[in-house]
């Protein structure tokens, strides 16, 4: 009895310290994942940085133009002398040379208005070149944000069509209908995997929340969907901790039965499955190992004595009657 307690002691610290290990990727992941969130809102936020200046720049361009405007105005005689100008390089030349020999010629008595115009002037030109600059960084920035998202976003969808098809085909299995969709926006934050069930043929489609289905459809959807990720996420071993409580017999069969095949598959990680208790006649196979937790100092002699079996009173009887099958 001391040995076997030995053994299982060694065995419950490999799985402690296997399971440290999972939490450290887990984290090394979740940061990884962070740093590149981080990355893109930074990215965004030098986006928006440049609209703003580029706005503010813009408008300042056009309050000086429209004062100029008033200084200035454009009169419908004006308009009439230029469509009357000649119509070749030649003569518009030739007529310029006229006009700036002719100004020369006159002199402003209004010093302060010329100097007003010539600074307003100057600070259009100023602003303008600040809005071609600030558009050409804006420019420059969503190109450079554009060329990351090309990076992740192709894999991302593959990622979730491979789940799509394999949580279609999970619910098809138990006669329902479900599909995951990746909604996609220009704002990051808004990224979501989207899932979608339907338990009654009359239904349409419908997002899963934790209002809409009841909790037995709802823990019906999270098993199909984690049968879904296996083999498309890395990870040495998955825990699932009471999943089938609040599931109707029917279903809990179905999921049970579709858990047993995806997890007793070559090169799958190692499933536990929590659980205080299963439905009577359940399919098992080599590949299931039945572990009974029991509590107490004295509860292996207990057990020992009360069925005269080691083999039930450490295995329980389902698993006993396969041990012995085999």
């Amino acid at each position: 009895a001391v040995a076997r307690m030995w053994a299982a002691l060694r065995t419950v610290q490999a799985l402690e310290l296997s399971l440290k290990e999972a939490e450290v990727q887990a984290r090394a992941l979740a940061k990884a994942g962070e740093d590149r969130r981080k990355a893109l809102q930074d990215a965004q936020r030098l986006v928006q940085q440049a609209q703003q200046l580029a706005a503010r720049s813009k408008e300042r361009a056009d309050d000086a133009q429209k004062e100029a405007n008033e200084k200035a105005a454009i009169d419908p005689e004006k308009v009439a002398l230029w469509a009357a100008m000649p119509g070749s390089i030649e003569e518009l030349q030739e007529l310029a040379a006229t006009k700036l020999a002719a100004a020369d010629g006159i002199n402003c008595h209004d010093e302060n208005v010329e100097r007003e115009y010539k600074r307003r002037a100057q600070t259009i030109a100023e602003l303008t070149g600040e809005v071609d600059a600030l558009a050409a960084a804006l420019d420059d920035a969503q190109a450079r944000l554009e060329a990351r998202k090309a990076t992740w976003l192709p894999d991302l969808q593959r990622l979730v069509g491979v789940i799509n098809e394999r949580f279609e085909r999970n619910f098809a299995e138990i006669g329902c209908a479900g599909e995951v969709k990746l909604r996609e926006s220009e704002d990051y934050d808004k990224f979501a995997v989207e899932i979608r069930v339907k338990f009654r043929p009359e239904e349409e489609l419908q997002l899963l929340t934790a209002n809409r289905q009841s909790g037995g459809e709802r823990s019906v959807s999270t098993i199909l969907y984690l049968i879904a990720l296996q083999g498309v996420t890395e990870t040495p071993f998955r825990v699932v901790d009471e999943i089938n409580q609040g599931m109707d017999p029917v279903n809990e069969r179905k999921v049970f039965i579709q858990l047993v095949e995806s997890s007793c598959k070559p090169d799958t990680p190692q499933c536990f499955l929590l659980t205080p208790k299963l439905l009577p006649g359940l399919p098992f196979t080599r590949d299931i190992t039945v572990l009974n937790i029991m509590n107490g100092p004295h509860i292996d002699r207990a057990m020992i004595e009360a069925t005269r079996d080691r083999v039930v009173a450490m295995y329980g009887q389902r698993a006993a009657a396969l041990v012995r099958a085999h």
